[in-house]
């Protein structure tokens, strides 16, 4: 079992770099290449002559992205630009308006990962510009959308190994407004964006649905501000809008990963390693929150899970790091890596190697919940007024969640018909099984939230005996029913001793706590993160555990034990992913 810390953000991911010395995942950075006409060029309109793409690099590079630019070095080049070791081209097709590009020797050569696609501009000038097609893509139309849909499938065969197999992302712009012809720019505009479409809906054998990405240069392009005289080319105003409307697709392209190895599923296992791998990441100013899959999926297709592994993630946002170290603790590591054309095909592969199918859910989980968390409201009073306000608006609910603090003690599996946050006249929960029995009747759910946690003391402020031992601790540790012979951990709630699920003795006891609730009619459990405060390595019963282990007794037997007593087809258990998050202090947030 291998102990895996990780404080890993995932905002929105554009790079995902795995250094594994010289072994069978390699990664390089992102090749970029501009394809465009003088726009793109940017020698007119722009002070320095450079356009868009100066703006651009300068974006990229602050960022910490590992991209360069690549172009066009035999025919057509331009001087490019140099700066701190970067070189920013481009491919500069003359006579692509007669149809006449054949971009096979510049991707062959430079094979880019990445292809950033500006046309159009000289060609709306015609009379006819739409469609692209008038046989649902069968075939292109002679005009200048048609045109445009035509090399985008030529880079999307490209793509997708007909050729050659380096692009991974086609980004494909709305140009900017022209002076005199700003009605046939918007059809080319919307023929393009119907094209897309059609291809991310996977109406295009050979398109793979995602490939490609639409960059609006359009909608918000300002024509008297940012465009330069002879109502073309853009001012430095607006190519540096350009470039902000490039990189806010890049940077939300998906992950990158190659997998050098053949076959469908290839295993890693054992093969000597450093003892920290590095990711890169990245994140973003305004992304308060940041869950990982524990599936990584490729834009290829690829499929890769660590599975000894708990994944960390941060929900709060605290981190801000753009390196992140995963810690293996041990000197190998298994990766598991599935190859398929397919994303559900993908999952399946994975699940089918873990020979377990998880157990369809019942229908109403699939209903809208509601969520009664706020402290100063959690009594009966407001959750059923919560209640009866989705229903007088025919908002549909289908379960609520009853989140803490709903017990007397932390965890005594009992209701508070006394505990006031808000009005002394609007008491806790003064008769659960008839508050739980109303809802029922109204074809509303009921969870209750709940932790492994048994306390002797709360952190709820000055709750008249909330703040001392839950009354059912005492037995739990004189019949050695805690992980570490009892030890306390502090916790978000308070201080307490963890379950220890190893003991079955102890977990027919916590299996007695929970009929409390169960017999009061509700639907199942929100099962809060407890497990991530507990040790990496603590004594149980049944000998030395791992917080890994832990979790998975934990999570088992709340969804088992519920599962037994109501029925598959009855209840339910929520439980977060593994997941832990550092935050101001040292403070773990989950």
């Amino acid at each position: 079992m291998m102990n895996l810390k990780l404080r890993f953000l995932f905002g929105f991911l554009l790079q995902f770099l795995v250094l594994f010395l010289s072994y069978s995942l390699v990664f390089s950075g992102d090749r970029i290449l501009l394809i465009g006409d003088s726009i793109t060029n940017g020698e007119v309109g722009s002070t320095d002559g450079l356009g868009f793409r100066n703006d651009l690099y300068d974006l990229i590079q602050s960022s910490g992205y590992n991209m360069s630019f690549f172009g066009d070095v035999g025919q057509n080049p331009y001087k490019g630009h140099f700066r701190d070791g970067g070189r920013i081209e481009e491919f500069y097709p003359i006579g692509y308006g007669t149809g006449e590009l054949d971009a096979t020797g510049v991707i062959d050569s430079l094979q880019p990962t990445i292809a950033m696609v500006f046309l159009g501009t000289n060609n709306v000038d015609g009379a006819i510009v739409s469609p692209f097609s008038v046989d649902n893509g069968l075939t292109f139309e002679d005009n200048a959308s048609g045109k445009l849909a035509q090399f985008l499938n030529y880079l999307a065969n490209w793509a997708n190994g007909n050729y050659g197999n380096s692009i991974r992302s086609i980004l494909v712009v709305k140009i900017i407004p022209k002076l005199n012809h700003i009605e046939n720019v918007d059809k080319f505009n919307a023929e393009i964006s119907k094209f897309v479409n059609m291809a991310n809906m996977g109406l295009f054998h050979n398109i793979r649905p995602s490939l490609i990405s639409i960059i609006d240069c359009n909608s918000d392009f300002d024509i008297n501000q940012m465009m330069s005289a002879g109502g073309i080319h853009p001012n430095d105003l607006g190519y540096n809008f350009i470039a902000h409307k490039y990189f806010n697709v890049l940077r939300r392209l998906p992950s990158k990963l190659e997998i050098a190895s053949g076959n469908n599923q290839s295993v890693f296992s054992g093969t000597p390693l450093p003892d920290s791998i590095v990711v890169r990441a990245l994140d973003f100013a305004g992304n308060a929150a940041s869950f990982t899959p524990i599936l990584f999926q490729t834009p290829r297709g690829q499929g890769l899970v660590e599975p000894d592994s708990i994944i960390y993630t941060d929900q709060n946002g605290y981190a801000r790091v753009k390196w992140t170290q995963l810690n293996t603790g041990v000197n190998n590591l298994n990766i598991e890596i599935y190859h398929f054309p397919d994303s559900k095909i993908v999952c399946n592969s994975y699940v089918n190697k873990q020979n377990t199918h998880p157990p369809v859910p019942p229908r109403w989980v699939f209903e809208p919940w509601a969520w009664q968390g706020d402290p100063e409201e959690n009594n009966e009073y407001s959750l059923m007024n919560m209640v009866n306000k989705y229903l007088e608006n025919n908002i549909p609910l289908g379960a609520v969640i009853i989140d803490s603090p709903w017990e007397t003690f932390y965890n005594s599996f009992e209701f508070d018909q006394t505990y006031d946050q808000g009005s002394p006249d609007e008491p806790g929960y003064p008769d659960a099984k008839n508050m739980i029995d109303e809802l029922h009747s109204k074809g509303i759910k009921v969870i209750c939230w709940i932790t492994n946690f048994i306390n002797i003391n709360a952190s709820d402020g000055d709750i008249a005996g909330r703040n001392t031992k839950s009354p059912n601790y005492d037995y739990a540790f004189n019949h050695g029913y805690f992980i570490n012979h009892g030890e306390v951990f502090n916790w978000w709630k308070g201080q307490g001793s963890a379950i220890d699920f190893f003991n079955p003795e102890a977990a027919d006891w916590y299996a007695g706590q929970l009929d409390k609730v169960l017999d009061l009619g509700i639907d199942g459990w929100k099962i809060d993160a407890g497990d991530v405060y507990v040790p990496d390595d603590f004594s149980t019963a049944a000998g030395t555990a791992t917080r890994r282990m832990y979790s998975d007794e934990y999570y088992s037997f709340f969804y088992h034990y519920t599962i037994q007593k109501l029925g598959e087809e009855n209840a339910v258990t929520i439980a977060r992913p593994y997941v832990k998050d550092e935050g101001p202090g040292g403070k773990p947030y989950i």
